[in-house]
């Protein structure tokens, strides 16, 4: 499908304009025009969806013109989600189709009619600048190619620090600003816009001019919204920001919920169980838009927080140190970024001074946590991330990870339901292990299913080898094999019934038991193949016998009857005992 893709108007236009002599420049006053050109085409689309939602509030909800039309806006402003790094994205592709991706070699015509060179130049020059640039794209989410990480690997070259280079990223809901407190905290240039302004996960590049420690700073998507594709886009997120990243900011809007205790909470089992972090990141959490600024307060509520998060990693089987790093004094409260009031008829907006003031307070404990971290740290060898490429190397490996077995491992909502389905499986095993081997209040091991198996083929072994003949061992096959299953229904039926039993405490949802109750019936299933197996291994073996004992009967017959015809006298030659037995033989297989 990509070799059959023609390459776009507007990518031609893209490629002439990296081509260009004045490529850099170029490049960004093409994207300042085209948020001015998508300005006024989405604006609108965004008021008309906010009015038909309003008329769907106030009808009925099964309106189907007015979902029909929201579906065509929603595709309409789907055409329009799209920037620079569309192109960049779209250019790694035609790379990949001209076979220059990876070890690919390419050809002195392709190198010149689309100028892979020069444009890697360019992006190049553009991110070790600080411009953003896009790491997980497109829907569903999928981590930047060879491309991306040549020119990654292109800017860190030179400048290679063995100290290594610091990580540092943000999660928290949708619209509760982290881009702009990433943008006032390290000054990038993260896009700011009301709604979900970034999708997936942004970076950019700093290093400082006075030879200081390089840093990447990663944007995430917004959390916890109703756009989002649920819970488990949620966690994949967040455990991206977790595993590779040395700080993570989590911001927050008003106080602790419930809901991000709980989110963290499953992130610390999904990365306990996929043992994904190659360091323990450090969390800190940012709350926003506060006029009561007392800490004590917040401070007792990161204490209980901590306190809850403290005691899921008990029942993970890990102390909570050994995933995370969490001072229960790590929460800051900053007040709103911008002020506004009204002059002469127009409201005037402006950063106030003290968030100003607070932000960079939070900027040097920010770099105060990575100092000292990174002291901590030395001694337990080189460093985690020496350069760009090999922190992309390491993101690329744990998002296929998280995009392999993050659905079975993220889907639950909170640390309880985690515990639900443990006690449950539990309950489950239990139940099984009964059937299998016999309750100590029902007859004990003689009541399980493996003993009343073994119990019955052994009677039709017995039965086998009292009466051998072939009618006698198709049939007596035929009556163990439907024994044994009518065996395993009742089993199976008694094992259900058993696990409703167990089961029935108020706790465990209706769904978590339906799931547990399919699954049961799996080891029943395979203890009635091992035993029939069994059977069918002491089948073939009477068989056998059986052929063998008929086999010796009839030449035995056939010599006597020769000896008795000749007297005991008569010798035979090689080619007539040859003659005979072909013969003979003959005659036995149609017998």
């Amino acid at each position: 499908e990509l070799d059959k893709s023609r390459c776009s108007d507007a990518m031609m236009f893209f490629r002439r304009v990296i081509g260009s002599k004045e490529n850099i420049t170029a490049v960004r006053e093409l994207a300042l025009y085209l948020e001015e050109w998508k300005e006024p085409k989405v604006l609108p689309l965004l008021e008309k969806q906010r009015d038909l939602l309003d008329r769907l509030d106030g009808s009925d909800a099964s309106d189907g013109p007015v979902k029909e039309e929201l579906g065509k806006i929603a595709a309409d402003l789907a055409e329009l989600d799209f920037s620079m790094d569309s192109f960049w994205a779209e250019l790694e592709l035609l790379e990949k189709r001209e076979g220059r991706g990876g070890s690919g070699t390419p050809t002195p015509a392709s190198s010149a009619d689309l100028g892979f060179t020069q444009a890697k130049s360019c992006w190049q020059s553009l991110l070790a600048g600080g411009q953003p640039f896009q790491l997980l794209h497109s829907r569903p989410l999928q981590m930047a190619g060879g491309f991306l990480r040549g020119v990654l690997e292109a800017i860190g070259a030179p400048h290679t620090d063995p100290r290594g280079i610091y990580v540092v990223s943000v999660i928290g809901a949708q619209s509760s600003a982290k881009s702009t407190l990433l943008n006032f905290l390290f000054g990038c240039g993260f896009a700011v816009r009301a709604g979900r302004c970034t999708r997936g996960l942004y970076a950019s590049y700093l290093k400082p001019a006075r030879g200081g420690q390089p840093m990447l700073v990663l944007d995430s998507e917004g959390l916890l919204s109703l756009g989002s594709e649920g819970g488990v886009f949620d966690g994949q997120i967040a455990l991206m920001c977790m595993t590779c990243s040395h700080l993570v900011l989590v911001n927050h809007k008003g106080e602790l919920s419930r809901q991000l205790q709980d989110l963290l909470e499953v992130c610390l089992f999904a990365v306990r169980h996929l043992r994904l972090a190659r360091i323990q990141p450090r969390l800190a959490f940012v709350l926003r838009d506060q006029h009561d600024r007392s800490r004590a307060v917040h401070e007792d509520m990161l204490k209980q927080m901590r306190s809850h998060l403290e005691d899921a990693a008990r029942t993970l089987g890990s102390p909570l140190h050994d995933l995370i790093m969490l001072d229960s004094t790590a929460v800051f409260l900053l007040p709103s970024a911008v002020t506004s009031e009204l002059r002469q008829g127009q409201e005037v907006c402006w950063t106030s001074e003290l968030f100003a003031r607070e932000v960079l307070h939070l900027r040097s404990e920010v770099f105060r946590w990575l100092r000292e971290d990174s002291c901590r740290r030395q001694g337990e060898g080189p460093s985690e991330f020496s350069s760009l490429a090999t922190w992309f190397d390491y993101a690329a490996a744990v998002w296929e990870t998280l995009e392999q077995f993050g659905e079975q491992l993220l889907h639950y909502r909170t640390i309880h339901e985690i515990e639900l389905r443990r006690e449950l499986a539990d309950v489950a095993k239990s139940a099984v292990r009964d059937a299998l081997d016999g309750s100590s209040e029902v007859g004990g091991a003689a009541s399980g299913f493996h003993a009343r198996a073994r119990q019955m083929v052994d009677s039709f072994v017995a039965r086998m080898h009292a009466n051998p003949s072939k009618l006698d061992l198709e049939t007596t096959d035929l009556e163990l094999s439907r024994a044994l299953a009518c065996l395993r229904d009742e089993f199976v039926t008694q094992l259900e019934e058993s696990f409703q039993e167990r089961a029935s405490d108020p706790r465990f949802s209706a769904t978590a038991k339906e799931q547990a109750k399919q699954q049961i019936r799996t080891p029943i299933e395979w203890a009635f193949e091992n035993h029939l197996y069994t059977w069918k291994l002491h089948l073939k073996k009477a068989s056998d016998e059986r052929a063998m004992h008929e086999l010796w009967v009839h030449f035995t017959g056939v010599l006597n009857r020769h000896l008795a015809k000749s007297g005991h006298r008569s010798c035979l030659s090689e080619a007539e005992s040859h003659e005979l037995f072909e013969s003979e033989w003959r005659s036995y297989e149609a017998s």
